[in-house]
């Protein structure tokens, strides 16, 4: 009796395992072209995957792997599942790891190599249809499996795959991942200089100035394409006060870029700053070369002249009454840097008849210059120009 039982018990494991084996087999039947009834398919092969006679079988995954990708091809089954490419290679993944005689080997590589370019595009296309975080799961799974040993790896599908899941991680506000992915970039050598602006700017959101600036000058000697880190630090130190520095990062962005009006226009400025007018009107001439129509630069070369003329007429005023010499001659040095004020601030006026700072400059100086011939005419004129604004 005790024999029979045993029997019985033997034979019914034996249905109960070869019923859960035809789940693999009815979820791969199901997902022949022939039927394509994937959600079928799907519902079965996940059954089996859960199942402990089948979980540890590499066919369980391929055929998982298989139907999976298939979904994902399939654009009439988008709401079936989430992110079936995904799991796709999840699948395919775990069945190379249980795959220990290589039965399914060359089919599983065959559909996994085909799936980690498919997910390449897919990301791609979730970043452009402003969808970061299924992007940046697509890409995080796409490099994941692209550490393994046979299946293509990063340099064959594209190298500036860590750069992309960069953008996602940082469009999903993962920015601790959004730097690790860039810095990768950077080691593999792509969108170096994007990727040290990229990381810095993370830092500055972050508050983080010292890692900020380190980042800037670590980008600048490391990628070759640096002229936007050095007008970074240019920007940096400008407005943190520290001329001398913001000076010295200026003649290297010079260096690399000699015909960069703003570069100039901002060398002039910092001169000015630092009480150097020679100097600031050498880096204004030199950005007038290049732009002759400038407003910007026409108006702070303007400055430049106007506040040598007030400075000028303030020493004149300084003086005692019996230095009258002395007092004539300092007038007529700050008439000529107003008259020579006055002459760029009518050349800005000409770029930008609209301007009413520009106006209101022009004004002043003919106020000041009012006793010497024309300048009473002008004066008017420009009263009436200010009074149509």
């Amino acid at each position: 009796m005790k024999r029979i039982v045993l029997i019985v018990l033997l034979i019914s494991g034996f249905t109960y395992t070869q019923a859960q084996r035809s789940k693999v087999v009815s979820a791969y039947n199901y997902a022949k072209p022939k039927y394509n009834e994937l959600e079928k398919a799907m519902k079965a092969i996940d059954e089996a995957k859960d199942h402990p006679k089948t979980l540890d079988d590499p066919k369980t995954w391929y055929y998982r792997g298989m139907i999976y990708q298939k979904i994902y091809q399939d654009t009439s089954l988008t709401d079936l599942h989430e992110a079936p490419l995904v799991e796709a290679m999840k699948s395919f993944k775990k069945s190379l790891e249980l795959d220990d005689r290589g039965r399914y080997e060359d089919d599983v590589l065959n559909l996994f190599n085909i799936a980690l370019q498919q997910a390449l595009n897919q990301g791609i296309r979730q970043l452009r249809a402003e969808q970061p975080q299924k992007a940046f799961n697509t890409f995080m799974q796409l490099i994941e499996s692209a550490k393994l040993e046979k299946t293509f790896n990063i340099e064959d599908i594209d190298k500036g795959i860590y750069f992309y899941t960069g953008i996602a991680a940082q469009q999903s506000e993962n920015i601790e991942k959004a730097n690790e992915m860039f810095s990768k970039s950077i080691e593999m050598g792509h969108e170096v200089s994007r990727c040290y602006l990229l990381i810095a700017q993370n830092y500055k959101d972050q508050k983080d100035t010292v890692q900020y600036v380190q980042t800037l000058k670590t980008g600048l000697e490391k990628a070759e394409d640096n002229k936007n880190i050095m007008l970074l630090l240019v920007d940096y130190y400008t407005k943190s006060g520290k001329l001398e520095e913001a000076l010295k990062y200026m003649k290297k962005a010079i260096e690399a870029d000699p015909e960069n009006v703003t570069l100039y226009f901002a060398m002039g400025n910092v001169h000015s700053e630092m009480g150097n007018p020679e100097k600031a009107q050498e880096a204004y001439d030199k950005a007038m070369k290049i732009d002759p129509d400038n407003v910007d630069v026409m108006y702070n070369m303007a400055r430049l002249f106007y506040n040598k003329a007030a400075e000028l007429r303030n020493q004149a005023n300084d003086l005692p009454l019996e230095k009258e010499k002395e007092y004539k001659q300092l007038l007529k040095d700050a008439e000529k840097e107003f008259m020579r004020a006055a002459k760029y601030f009518e050349r800005a006026h000409e770029l930008a008849p609209k301007d009413k700072q520009v106006l209101k400059n022009l004004k002043t100086i003919y106020m000041q210059l009012r006793g010497k011939e024309g300048y009473t005419e002008k004066l008017e004129e420009v009263k009436k120009k200010l009074e149509s604004l």
